[in-house]
Order: C-alpha cells, then structure tokens, then sequence
C-alpha cells in the first residue's frame, strides 16, 4: 500500500508538471503579482513538479526527490495566498475552496515527507512553521504594497486616453514649411504631433492626484478622490473629533510614498514604451479600432503575462464604474 500511494504521489506531480506547458494561461492569474517573470516561473515550477515525480519513481533518487518536493510545496505557497485573497475578493461564490486549499499544502508536505530518511522531526517541523509563518506573512495583501506592471500599465492607458480625448480640437493648425512650397504645412490638431507630445507631456503627473483605496482589490485601489478611510476622518475632524495621526492633518491628501512610486514606474514605462504609443497613434486606423490598453498593455507589455487586472471593475450602487478606459467608440 505505501508502494501504491508512492507511486500515485509521483504520478500526481508528473501530470501536474506537464499541465503547467500545456495550459500556462490556468496558473497566470495566481501568481503574486510581486513577482515578475510570471510565464518563466510557471515553466520552471512545472520543470520541477515534472524531476521531483521522475525521481520519486526511482528508490536511488527517491529520498532527495521526497525533499525537493517538500522544498517546492513550500516556494509555491505565496501562489496558493494569492488565489485564496482572489477567490475571496473576486469570486464570493468559491472564496472557502480558495481558504481549503491553504491547508492542503501541509498535507501534501507531510505526505512527501513519509519517504524522507528520518531526521530529527522537531527540527524539521520548526523550520517548516517559520517558512510557512514568513510567507503567511509576507505575501498576503500588504495595504502598502508597490503597484504591479499590470496596475500601471492599465491606468497608463487610462490616462494617456483620458488626456487624448481632452486634447481632441477640431481646429487645423500650423505644423512646418514643407520642402516644396512657401506656405506652412496645415494638419488637422487631432492627427498631430503636437497633440502627442502635449498628451505624454504631463500625462504622469496626473498620477498624483490618487490616492491609495486600501478598501478596494487588486487594480481599483488607485484612484482619484479620497480614499473612505480618510473620508471618514475629515468627517470625524469637521465635526470636532480629535484624530491624531503621524502626519499633521494638512498632509493628510498629499501623494503617498505608493502614489509616488505609482508615478516613477508610469515615466519608466512610458519611456519603455513610447514608439508603441507613436505608433498606434500615427495609425488612424488602428488608433479607432483597437483601444490603447489592448494594443500597449494586452499586447505588448504583458504579453504571456497576468492580465487579470485590466478586467477588474468598480461598482457603484445604481452605477458601474469601468476600471477600463472606454476608448472604443471614441474617436481619438
């Protein structure tokens, strides 16, 4: 009987190792979003799952595949914390399987660790507590966490669209002298390059009047406005409530260290990713077909990565928010 679960536990890791080539796009969306390389990571850990089954099979090679596994159960718990936190902020109907699923991980530890030679258990099982306690600890959904590529990329689009739509004069202006002829070149505004460069210009700057919606999930804590904590302590404030915090109460809206962060990752990307916007722009076509979150975010920057943010929506009673620019009918 122990041969036969040895050999299931093997088989087990083998066909899950071979999943994570053959459907990549089932692991994406729990993957801690800290994390960068999120394709590479889930090859990786299906390249293990694949050694750890292979060397189970195998008595010369099953005590040091019994403790890779362990070793693998135990790094890929932060994705485990990451679907239980989604389950239960995203999908309300299945957030208990998403928490069961937390515990399993110990069981399936404690069943790789029966074909380990024997050791000094207390020891093992202290070291086991505090991973699994740093982890805990670690990885869950910090309120002060630094925003993802996802997150950034996505309200990139959302503003540089908003801005587009801003700058959309009907008028014909002045660009250059053309070679041939003495008269300046007229272009319409809305096709020109200076409604580009005017666009891009500021457009990160517009990142600092959010604020962080601790609140909120994944992508819909950066916003506009005051968050409903510090809402509700201008309102206890007004009313002549004495809040005391550790920043005087005239700094209370000023952009936090995220908020800054937010706006240093916006320049970097869209220094990054500048001719990709020249060129959905200077496309007409393209420019009033396909939206600029799907031709740079979808696209481009994360290609083969968790695109699970820029689905994300914020309701309102009476009202629904869309987290995502709606730039498909607009003529930009």
């Amino acid at each position: 009987m122990s041969k036969f679960f040895m050999n299931l536990m093997a088989l087990i890791y083998i066909i899950a190792g071979i999943v994570h080539f053959i459907k990549p796009n089932y692991y994406l969306p729990i993957m801690p979003r800290y994390l960068p390389y999120h394709l590479e990571l889930i090859y990786l850990s299906g390249l293990v799952e694949v050694i750890c089954g292979l060397m189970l099979l195998f008595k010369q090679t099953r005590v040091l595949g019994a403790w890779l596994t362990i070793a693998l159960l135990i790094a890929v718990y932060p994705a485990n914390i990451q679907m239980a936190q989604d389950f239960w902020s995203k999908n309300p109907q299945q957030k208990y399987l998403g928490l069961a699923r937390l515990p399993l991980q110990f069981v399936l530890i404690w069943w790789a660790y029966q074909y380990t030679k024997p050791i000094i258990k207390s020891m093992f099982l202290y070291f086991l507590f505090i991973h699994f306690c740093v982890f805990t600890i670690s990885f869950t959904d910090d309120p002060t966490r630094l925003p993802t590529k996802c997150e950034v990329c996505k309200l990139l689009a959302q503003e540089l669209t908003e801005t587009f739509q801003e700058y959309n004069s009907p008028s014909v202006i002045e660009t250059s002298y053309s070679l041939d002829a003495k008269q300046p070149k007229k272009t319409k505004y809305s096709d020109s390059e200076t409604r580009l460069i005017e666009t891009l210009e500021n457009v990160c700057e517009r990142f600092l009047r959010y604020n962080v919606h601790a609140e909120r999930p994944g992508s819909l804590r950066y916003a506009r406005g005051r968050s409903q904590t510090m809402d509700t302590l201008w309102n206890l404030r007004n009313k002549g409530v004495k809040v005391v915090l550790d920043v005087p109460d005239n700094m209370w809206d000023a952009p936090s260290a995220e908020i800054t962060q937010l706006k240093k990752y916006c320049e970097e990307m869209l220094e990054e990713q500048e001719e990709s916007i020249e060129q959905w722009y200077f496309d007409k076509k393209v420019r009033n077909e396909i939206s600029l979150e799907k031709f740079i975010c979808e696209d481009r920057v994360l290609k083969n990565r968790d695109s699970s943010c820029l689905q994300e929506v914020y309701t309102l009673p009476d009202e629904t928010i869309q987290s995502k620019g709606d730039t498909g009918k607009n003529d930009l």
